[in-house]
């Protein structure tokens, strides 16, 4: 610990003697449908070595795929030049299909929807369990670092659906960073902004054993806030345990904590006078903040013999403690009369899944989760206490390289319902540039406790359908969707005379339909320089519901330089998006509802970034919002106003 000690003063001294850093956007999805090379080493090895060697543990451990899938994938290698500050940032700069739902600054419940989707229609998973806020129905990003993740894996449509429960805009699996080395790893990541913002974190990982690893690390992110009432602190500390008995099995025990506490305004009041300037805005919540205690133990198991079959199971427990701090202007009821309100809930559960590769050409996979769930009631949220047990099915049919066939089947039994998953997808791969794809999907999505289980299930009908080109030099796609919404889970705000904001109250809908084309390319002009473009439109009779602008448009343009193992980038981005009325965030229930006014066209204000490569060291440096202009991905929840903000990562015996 004196070591690591050492190298933080170290990497702060660097820090501030002027080593600026920046990230740069990492612009391509990497599609992952054959083995690793680590995976053909393992298989290998694996007949040569006895249980008295040291084995290399086995790389697919973690994933919800151990047999190839084309998922797109998003691994620790292609984030290097990302400007990352927290988990959805990742998310933002390597796929195009997705809108952002940002609060505005870091530490808030940042989101996404994707295809005509909500926040509450994504499903996060670690290690291949769900991790969700139960009372809510969904999760907070922030309370996993990017630092902990050995590769992302995302699936949408008809595979997302299957693979995750209420998750018909998209599944995403973390799967755990391996760290394989005799001598210390060490990593650390420094970063710091305006705003008072600060963050840091570090890892130690070593082999204390033959084929027994150990790794801790920490995180740690605070600021004032951009307006009033709009700061956050957070802190986490993680813990793993390796055992690899054999090059073809592994198994981890992981202990994930998290402290979340942020300020909760509301967004800036509709009528406020400004909405750039932070001493004219008015909040619309002045005395509410949240913290949530969280901790997630993970045991995962992998076992894949051959390149044939393979297996992997959890066994996991969560606990969570929600706690929202409130002036009395607040209290819901003339009942409701203790400022410190609590949500208490606690999760066991199994999975177990498991992928035969029949022929060639025909791979089938099929798993079970059950999960047992005990949470009290709130002034906000229902009480949960019961089973829950799902089951699904997978089969992917490949008869050449060109052709791609899925279909499967997800069922779960809950305590008080039963809901249905079932989809298709299809790829032709019609010459070597040009793939056409097909996707439709069936899925239910039940109440959360703060919208109420007394609600009938949510069911969507996902349709997409896309045309995908790729060249050496160049890469374009456009994708064309609908998404049908029967007994949509509507709400909307609870106010008392005063116009203090309560809660909300959710309520079944009206049917709707939302439509759109998301459009992509990306050409290489130079072997240097690369540039990326998308366009999002999107089209719904009721555009108050879905929350999303007619057109949303991006631009990034990037110019690397290397030199050896060095290297420098250097780019800039600008994004836009026209008028709407959209749909706000309410923090008591974590529920979007309709804004009261339009939010006008507005554009990001242009950004450029760098990200220098020194060795093991990487500093990156963005400075967001030049003109310091009004954009608001959330109605009322402006991003940061002109802002630099540098990060400093370095890692030894890497």
């Amino acid at each position: 610990m004196r070591s690591f000690s050492l190298l933080f003063c170290v990497v702060i001294a660097l820090f501030c003697a002027g080593g600026a850093d920046l990230y740069s956007a990492a612009l391509t999805d990497t599609l992952r449908t054959t083995e690793t090379a680590i995976q053909e080493q393992h298989d290998s090895l694996d007949a040569n070595h006895s249980t008295n060697q040291s084995h290399i543990p086995l790389p697919t451990h973690g994933r919800l795929f151990q047999l190839p899938f084309a998922e797109k994938v998003i691994d620790k290698h292609d984030i290097e030049t990302v400007p990352y500050f927290e988990l959805t940032d990742i998310l933002y700069h390597k796929t195009s299909e997705i809108f952002p739902l940002s609060l505005g600054n870091y530490g808030q419940y940042n989101s996404f929807g994707i295809f005509g989707g909500s926040a509450r229609d994504n499903t996060m998973r670690f290690n291949g369990r769900e991790i969700i806020s139960s009372a809510f129905g969904t999760f907070l990003f922030d309370q996993f670092p990017p630092e902990i993740l050995e590769r992302i894996e995302i699936l949408t449509g008809s595979d997302a659906v299957i693979f995750g429960d209420n998750s018909s805009g998209m599944t995403i699996n973390v799967q755990e960073a391996i760290h394989n080395t005799k001598s210390p790893y060490t990593r650390l990541w420094y970063a710091q902004g305006e705003y008072d913002y600060i963050a840091s974190d570090g890892i130690y990982s070593q082999n204390f054993a033959p084929n027994w690893n150990g790794t801790f690390g920490f995180r740690r992110q605070s600021s004032s806030g951009h307006f009033a009432n709009s700061g956050f602190d957070i802190w986490n500390v993680r813990l793993g345990l390796r055992y690899s008995p054999s090059n073809s099995a592994c198994f981890t025990l992981t202990e994930i904590f998290t402290n979340h506490g942020f300020d909760a305004n509301g967004g800036l009041a509709a009528n406020s006078p400004s909405f750039t300037d932070q001493l004219a805005a008015t909040s619309r919540i002045t005395d509410l903040d949240e913290r949530t205690y969280r901790h997630d133990i993970t045991l995962a198991g992998s076992w894949k013999p051959d390149s044939s079959f393979a297996a992997s199971s959890t066994l996991f427990y969560s606990q969570e403690l929600w706690e929202i701090n409130r002036g009395p202007q607040y209290f819901t009821s003339v009942f409701d009369t203790v400022r410190l309100a609590h949500w208490a809930s606690s999760i066991i559960g199994a999975t177990a899944r498991a992928e035969q590769k029949i022929t060639d050409a025909l791979y089938l996979r099929a798993g079970t989760e059950a999960t047992w769930t005990n949470s009290v009631a709130t002034v906000y949220a229902q009480q949960i206490v019961g089973i829950s047990i799902a089951g699904y099915s997978h089969a992917a049919w490949m008869p050449s390289d060109g052709i791609s066939v899925r279909s499967g089947i997800r069922i779960r039994i809950d305590q008080d319902r039963t809901t249905l998953a079932i989809g298709g997808a299809a790829s032709l791969q019609i010459s070597a540039a040009i793939k056409l794809t097909a996707d439709i999907s069936q899925s239910d999505r039940a109440p959360s406790p703060t919208e109420g289980r007394n609600l009938s299930s949510e069911k969507q009908l996902l349709a997409i359908g896309g045309l995908h080109i790729a060249t050496d030099a160049t890469a374009a796609g456009l994708q064309l969707f609908s998404r049908f919404v029967s007994s949509p889970i509507e709400s909307r705000r609870i106010t008392d005379s005063n116009g203090n904001t309560l809660g909300t109250y959710s309520y079944a809908g009206t049917a709707r339909t939302i439509a759109g084309g998301i459009l992509y390319g990306k050409i290489r002009l130079l072997p240097q320089m690369l540039i990326h473009g998308w366009l999002q439109s999107y089209f719904s009779a009721d555009s108050a519901q879905s929350g999303l602008p007619s057109l949303y448009a991006g631009i990034t343009a990037q110019y690397e330089y290397s030199v050896g193992a060095s290297s420098l980038i250097v780019g800039t981005t600008a994004a836009g998006m026209t008028a709407r009325r959209g749909l706000t965030f309410v923090p008591q229930t974590w529920e979007y509802i309709p804004a009261e006014t339009e939010t006008p066209a507005a554009f990001n204000g242009f950004s450029i970034f760098a990200s220098a490569k020194l060795g093991n060291a990487r500093l990156r440096a963005i400075y967001s919002n030049l003109l310091s202009a009004r954009i608001e991905y959330v109605p009322y929840y402006p991003a940061l106003d002109r802002n630099l903000r540098l990060s400093l990562s370095w890692a030894f015996n890497d």
